[in-house]
């Protein structure tokens, strides 16, 4: 009976860890592909890229978002990979099967707290690029206003100022030749 239970936690638990692994990945690919969204449709619609401080801090954020995408992508193959190694290990009743699992599983580690580190730069950066541009960009509601461009005819546009009347000059009709 205590081994049926202890089994039984035993196995609760890693579905638990499985569990968070996939959720871990799961939104680490959602946040890092949605800031990318974010920031390019931000820059579209708030801060002009021509105008904007610093585009270096924008081009590093994304860079990191990036290489978190790419960083975990290769955690989803690697751990593949590493699967189907411990279920050799294990059918060829490896000695060492144990040590190379403990290895290979601080490797995953490794990498995926990597892509969790790069995915918080990146958002960092983009936060930090975002709040130096809103600060420093000027209101457009205080600019003043430029004449708009005219395109097309020029439209007739009465002048304010009364017209003086016009004179009415005698007209001179030549005379009769004698």
């Amino acid at each position: 009976m205590e081994d049926n239970l202890d089994q039984f936690v035993r196995e609760s638990l890693l579905k638990s860890v499985e569990l968070s692994e996939n959720l871990f990945d799961k939104n680490l690919n959602i946040i890092s592909t949605g800031a990318l969204i974010l920031s390019v449709t931000f820059l579209n619609k708030v801060i002009p890229v021509y105008s904007s401080l610093f585009k270096w801090i924008l081009v590093t954020g994304w860079g990191a978002l990036v290489c978190s995408l790419i960083i975990n992508l290769w955690a989803h193959w690697l751990a593949s990979r590493n699967a189907m190694k411990t279920l050799h290990d294990h059918d060829m009743q490896d000695p060492n099967l144990f040590a190379k699992t403990q290895r290979r599983n601080r490797k995953m580690n490794n990498i995926t707290t990597a892509a969790g580190f790069s995915m918080v730069a990146g958002l960092l950066s983009l936060v930090i690029y975002c709040s130096i541009n809103i600060y420093n960009t000027p209101d457009p509601t205080r600019l003043p206003n430029p004449e708009p461009e005219r395109k097309g005819m020029p439209s007739y546009v009465p002048s304010t100022e009364p017209s003086p009347s016009p004179q009415v000059q005698p007209s001179q009709t030549p005379s009769p030749a004698p």
